[in-house]
């Protein structure tokens, strides 16, 4: 059994799909498993998928959403460790290896997470998303706005059994909502330098996204109880989410204009 299952699900044409992929053949650890959900006809993933030569399980499912194929994939695999990317992203070459080993070198946390170069539709890196300020900082930082990137972050299964699964009805906010309830049962790593490359294109779902009353209401609850877990009053919270939904906005994150650096001052290493 591969100690990390790398989950993605595929809705539509996946463009970047080969892209993706090639990031996963160039990783430095071998120890993992590429699991597809194809969340509905994805008419333009099949080629690229049929090309990899990694290890590979694709199961194909009426489209049901992001959450639902999520929790789909998790269920139908085995590993210890559940690293999140999204077929429009890149991996850095050693993305995997160093966040399985940051948790098992950290039993205590649930999860790990990294700050992100940002790529244009042509793979050129326009800028930098840097994720939490620190892991001491990351329970207060989610009260306000999400800060972590979905496909940055590799759970472990244990901690995620115990959260349960992404909440139904929550597409594109299903990462969120499961941040605030993670906190509240674990806590989260940090890697010091960016794992992952985060496209943004003219046809990407986030940009397309509204919030449902049954999501917000979902949030609002999820971003309470991360505030009694931290002993603040209940207002503090309810000021909190009233202040995200007046200023929502594309996960919450802004993004630093090029050129990108890693924390050290060296200039950002192209994508695989």
């Amino acid at each position: 059994m591969p100690e990390t299952a790398v989950v993605m699900p595929i809705r539509g044409d996946a463009p970047y799909l080969a892209d993706a992929l090639r990031s996963l053949a160039a990783q430095t650890s071998r120890d993992w498993i590429l699991v597809v959900v194809l969340d509905g006809p994805a008419p333009g993933a099949a080629e690229a998928l049929s090309r990899f030569t990694g290890p590979l399980v694709v199961h194909e499912r009426p489209a049901l959403g992001i959450a639902a194929a999520l929790n789909w994939a998790v269920e139908h695999s085995d590993s210890e460790l559940v690293a999140r990317l999204d077929s429009d992203d890149v991996c850095a070459p050693v993305r995997i290896h160093q966040q399985a080993e940051h948790l098992r070198e950290a039993p205590s946390l649930g999860a790990v997470t990294s700050g992100a170069y940002v790529i244009d539709s042509s793979s050129q890196v326009v800028g930098r998303r840097r994720g939490p300020a620190s892991v001491q900082t990351v329970r207060a930082e989610l009260l306000v706005r999400n800060t972590l990137i979905h496909s940055a972050t590799t759970l472990r299964r244990s901690t995620m059994a115990r959260i349960g699964p992404f909440g139904s009805g929550m597409d594109g906010y299903e990462d969120y909502e499961y941040w605030l309830r993670l906190l509240v049962e674990s806590r989260i790593g940090l890697s010091p330098h960016p794992l992952l490359y985060y496209r943004l294109h003219p046809d990407q779902f986030s940009r397309s996204l509204t919030i449902t009353p049954a999501a917000a209401e979902a949030l609002r609850c999820a971003r309470l109880r991360l505030c009694a877990s931290m002993r603040l009053p209940a207002p503090v919270g309810a000021l909190a989410h009233r202040a995200w939904l007046r200023n929502l906005q594309i996960d919450g994150q802004a993004i630093t204009p090029s050129p990108a650096t890693r924390p050290d001052g060296d200039t950002a290493p192209p994508p695989v």
